[in-house]
This record gives C-alpha cells, sequence and structure tokens, in this order.
C-alpha cells in the first residue's frame, strides 16, 4: 500500500485528535457556572444576591410584594426581621416535644413542653404501651431528621440498680414512633421501658 495515501488521513486524524483534545481542555478550564433562579422579577440571574434570595424564597422565609417583586435595595424592619428569624427558625428546627412520666403511681403520662415552628398546632401523644409512645405533628416528616432522647424517670425501686436508657424512632407520614428501653444488670437484656423523652424534628 502506499504511504503518501495514508499521509493526508493520518494529519486529518491528528487534526481532529488535537480539535478534540483542545476543546476537553476548554471545557476543563471553563466550567459552566450555576445560575441561581429567582422567582421575583426584579431579581436576576446576574444580580450579586440572586442565590441567597433564590435560597430563602424556596424555603419560605420571605415571599416578597403581592406584585411578584423582591425590592433588595429596600430597607428591614424590625418587624420584618423578626418574621425572617421566625420563619427560618421554622426551617432550622420545625418541632419539638417532650413526654413526662409520672413520679406518682397510677397518673398518666403526658405531653410536656412543645413547639412547632411550621404550622403552629400542638402535637397529639398517643401512649401505645410500656415504652411505646406516639406523637402526631400535623406536617409531613417524610424529609425531616428526627431526633429521641431518653432520661431516667425517677421510677426506680429503692435500692434498685441504676439503668442505663435509650430511645429509638422512627418516621410514618406526619407521626414519629418512640419507643424507650432500659438495661441493667437486673435484667441482662434490654427491656421496653417507660421513660422521660425529648424529640426534636429538623
Amino acid at each position: 500500500m502506499n504511504a503518501r495515501r495514508l499521509l493526508p488521513q493520518t494529519r486529518g486524524w491528528s487534526r481532529l485528535r488535537l480539535t478534540l483534545f483542545l476543546t476537553g481542555v476548554i471545557l476543563i478550564l471553563v466550567p459552566v457556572a450555576a445560575v441561581a433562579v429567582s422567582s421575583f422579577s426584579d431579581v436576576p440571574a446576574g444580580h450579586p444576591h440572586a442565590e441567597g434570595i433564590a435560597w430563602i424564597a424556596e424555603r419560605g422565609i420571605t415571599v416578597g410584594y403581592g406584585d411578584g417583586t423582591y425590592r433588595p435595595d429596600n430597607p428591614v424592619t424590625r418587624g420584618q426581621m423578626a418574621t425572617f428569624l421566625h420563619r427560618n427558625a421554622g426551617e432550622l428546627v420545625a418541632a419539638g416535644a417532650t413526654v413526662n412520666v409520672p413520679f406518682i403511681i397510677g397518673a398518666s403520662t403526658s405531653l410536656g413542653r412543645w413547639f412547632n415552628n411550621v404550622n403552629g398546632t400542638e402535637p397529639t401523644f398517643t401512649k401505645l404501651g410500656g415504652g411505646q409512645y406516639r406523637l402526631d405533628f400535623g406536617f409531613d416528616l417524610s424529609d425531616r431528621y428526627v431526633q429521641a432522647t431518653t432520661s431516667p424517670t425517677g421510677l426506680f425501686v429503692i435500692g434498685g440498680t441504676p439503668a442505663v436508657r435509650w430511645a429509638t424512632a422512627s418516621v410514618s407520614g406526619t407521626s414519629v414512633n418512640v419507643w424507650t428501653y432500659r438495661w441493667d444488670d437486673g435484667t441482662g437484656v434490654p427491656v421496653l421501658s417507660d421513660a422521660n423523652i425529648h424529640v426534636l424534628i429538623y
């Protein structure tokens, strides 16, 4: 085969490889910039605060004005600041509650202090059995992080052994189900046992 016939094809292939290589280098060196998209008509994508404004709008911390504008250069009043902080608290810590086990024999386990930054309603508390509870907060918990902790109840028999207590939790719709356990030297195995609990929803 004639080597001269291969030369133009080889040169063409080399040019193609060089072009692809340089294009790849340019794509690597010049990444596509992320553009914050705001829902407000007066906050274009190139605005210096577009990303932050879009972030707080997506989370409901700000709603802007009725005409669809944000008016980013307007001053903020003390009242508006309080509203922003209150809404932000609802974003960071959505809700929380405590459950109190009584010291008096025969008294009912009850819901203690609570807060709800999402819809402001008191959670519904249900005792399902020994060491089993349900707290219904009335808003969707599927994308939330739930933390459940426990503390001793004070219901130890005088002279009894100290117990290690802990809680586990699961989410079902708008409810948090909590199980509290005790593990001490007397039983040797974990058992469901009533305890004061603290639930936080983020």
